[in-house]
Parts: C-alpha cells; sequence; structure tokens
C-alpha cells in the first residue's frame, strides 16, 4: 500500500485556535426561510453590522420565487469574520438532497463589511435533508427547529 508524504510542509501563520459557531436566528427573507449562523475570529460572534450586511446580500443573491420545481424556499446563511477578511456563504436546497453552495468575500478592512462582497464560487453539495418521518417529502418544521 502506498502511503502520501507532504513534499512541502504547510505553514501556519498562527496556532489553530477554535473560533465560535453560534446559531443567530432563524430568518424570513422575501420568502425564504433561512437559518443564520455567525462565526468569528476576533471575538463569541461577529459585529451585528456585519450579520446585517450578510443578510441583505443573501436577500439580494437567493433565487426567486423562492419555492419552485426542485426548490424548498430554505437555506443556510453563514456571517464569517476571519482573520484575513469577512466570508458570507449562502446555501439552499435544490432536488432532493443537493446543497447550492456560494460563496462572497470582503477584505478585512475596517467596515469591509459595508463594502462590496465578491463572489468567490459556487458548487453542488450533499446536504443532509430533514424528511419528515411521515412522508418522502421534506420537513419543513423540522428544518426550523434543528439548531
Amino acid at each position: 500500500m502506498a502511503t502520501t508524504q507532504l513534499h512541502h510542509p504547510i505553514e501556519l501563520d498562527e496556532k489553530y485556535k477554535p473560533r465560535p459557531i453560534r446559531f443567530l436566528r432563524l430568518a424570513e427573507l422575501n420568502d425564504w426561510r433561512v437559518k443564520v449562523y455567525g462565526i468569528s475570529a476576533r471575538q463569541e460572534q461577529p459585529d451585528s453590522k456585519f450579520t446585517l450586511a450578510a443578510k441583505k446580500l443573501a436577500q439580494e443573491q437567493l433565487p426567486r420565487p423562492a419555492m419552485s420545481k426542485g426548490r424548498y424556499g430554505v437555506g443556510i446563511v453563514i456571517a464569517h469574520e476571519g482573520r484575513d477578511g469577512n466570508y458570507v456563504l449562502v446555501s439552499w436546497w435544490i432536488e432532493e438532497n443537493l446543497l447550492q453552495h456560494h460563496v462572497y468575500f470582503s477584505p478585512a478592512t475596517p467596515h469591509s463589511h459595508l463594502s462590496t462582497f465578491h463572489r468567490l464560487g459556487s458548487s453542488h453539495a450533499c446536504g443532509n435533508w430533514p424528511y419528515s418521518r411521515s412522508s418522502s417529502k421534506p420537513g419543513l418544521r423540522r428544518f426550523s427547529r434543528i439548531r
């Protein structure tokens, strides 16, 4: 069995420190129901102005209508204050088990949460869709309760 060796070890700028991840709120954005989470490298939770900017960005970027064939109107918004910049992740479930991701970035400068976010990319990933036990349809009530 072959083993993989790193020829160039990764050098970190600083030692790893866990970052607090907080469920902030369940929000209604247009007809979307989204869970908003916060992550911060600087404090217990992201700055409230940054969180508001993240929600506004999500509201602008989430497709309309919220509910359509293959789209359920539920998603996740993550406001992440990183050391190198601010990230907003906007994700929503599509089809039966896929999660559509869009990632946005703004440099870490004073008041950068008020500046323009640049889209870094998007992807599809398998999701953990909460199905109702009584049917094969997604359990929207259950989605709202899970933190």
